[in-house]
């Protein structure tokens, strides 16, 4: 069909490149190179299986499932044995002024994502690792379908692909980590928000925070954007969490785990890109409140994703990058609404090419592996930066715009 004619010129951007990315001459053309980008990286993790973040979760889950306290526990001995990489399990060699928890690779993660992670433990870890990344792969396609999904196949296909290339995706699987877990669980957060499911929203939550954590910020969202019965149910799910794994993991386990959280609060502060500063924190907290407040789309779920991102300590925050992925997916969608002021989309697309371009570019315009790191750093700050920005201008500029798509 064609776009309507907008009477403001602000839509322009957005409705062009809804129209590009509707051919399917280009969607196909994304979707072929994207496949064989994905498929060239996951060729590549041969050398990894039995290397940390795998390695770790490994260990962790058989330590608890032989009865080992893996948040005191010192498990070097235990991973040897089972020939896997040292990963933080021997960063104690490396960084010996690092806190005990940090040296040691004591468990850094809730009791629930042991449980959760324990029937791989079941399996052989070459075998377990395989089957804990091709279980990635369906979900990343799943947390894609669900963004996505409302939109033109064309159009959905081509973000689609865009997401695949989007670098911490394979920063994701280089280290074979969680976030892509996370990044289905608060998707479905997003769209059962949307629709008006709560219990579901509450649910999706309360799962996300119980194997990380760091999600249950976005309770503060709920509050801000007033959806008490999702909250609700938010807390009642995180009781109901919380009491089935006390009652399978056991007392020592369960207490061990808010010790050690407490520990670790007492060390970090929020912030791993801003100052290591409470005010500075509480301001981004403050202007997410009143963007929120602002918000007339409800489209404010992608910027709080960006403000959990900010929030975590320090060096985690690179790690959750791909979760930019949800508010990239509300732009995308903005966009084909026509209510995607030029401003959004623009920082919207320098966002996305700092986090899958520059960290390709720049590295390799510098001479050690301190200054790269130090670039892709940056890189990575800057795209995480941006998105938060992109996300507060859709939410406060977002108009009530029509829907169009490509000339067909």
């Amino acid at each position: 069909m064609k776009c309507p004619q907008s009477t403001s010129q602000r839509w322009t951007l957005g409705r062009n490149l809804v129209q590009l990315l509707s051919r399917p001459a280009v969607a196909a053309t994304l979707l072929v190179l994207a496949l064989i980008y994905t498929a060239y990286m996951l060729v590549g993790l041969e050398s990894r299986v039995a290397q940390f973040d795998f390695s770790v979760f490994y260990v962790w889950s058989l330590a608890f499932r032989r009865g080992l306290d893996p948040y005191a526990a010192r498990l070097p001995v235990l991973a040897a044995s089972l020939h896997l990489g040292p990963g933080d399990l021997q960063l104690g060699v490396r960084n010996p002024s690092a806190p005990d928890w940090w040296r040691y690779g004591l468990n850094r993660y809730p009791p629930a994502f042991l449980l959760l992670f324990e029937p791989f433990t079941l399996m052989r870890p070459a075998s377990a690792y395989w089957i804990w990344i091709g279980l990635n792969v369906v979900l990343l396609a799943i947390a894609l379908v669900v963004l996505l999904r409302e939109l033109p196949w064309a159009y959905a296909v081509s973000m689609a692909a865009l997401g695949l290339f989007y670098h911490p995706i394979k920063f994701v699987f280089f280290w074979a980590q969680l976030q892509i877990v996370i990044l289905v669980l608060l998707a479905c957060t997003l769209r059962s928000l949307k629709f008006r499911r709560d219990a579901a929203a509450g649910a999706s939550v309360a799962a996300a925070t119980l194997i990380k954590l760091f999600p249950v910020l976005l309770a503060s969202y709920l509050v801000v954007a007033r959806r008490w019965k999702a909250l609700f149910w938010l807390g009642l799910f995180l009781a109901l969490g919380s009491l089935v794994t006390f009652s399978i993991s056991g007392q020592q386990l369960f207490f061990g785990f808010l010790s050690w959280a407490w520990n670790v609060a007492r060390e970090q502060r929020p912030g791993a890109y801003f100052p290591h500063s409470w005010a500075l924190s509480g301001a981004v907290l403050a202007s997410a409140a009143v963007v929120t407040w602002l918000d007339k789309n409800h489209a404010s779920f992608g910027l709080w994703i960006a403000v959990t991102i900010l929030l975590t300590p320090s060096p985690a925050t690179l790690d959750y990058l791909p979760l930019l992925l949800i508010p990239y997916s509300q732009l995308a969608s903005a966009g084909y609404a026509g209510r995607a002021p030029q401003s959004a989309i623009v920082l919207g697309i320098v966002s996305y090419l700092c986090g899958a371009v520059l960290v390709l570019i720049l590295p390799r315009a510098v001479h050690s592996p301190e200054s790269a790191h130090r670039v892709i750093t940056a890189a990575y700050g800057a795209s995480l930066g941006l998105a938060f920005l992109a996300s507060a201008c859709l939410a406060v500029l977002g108009g009530e715009g029509t829907a169009c798509a490509a000339d067909s």
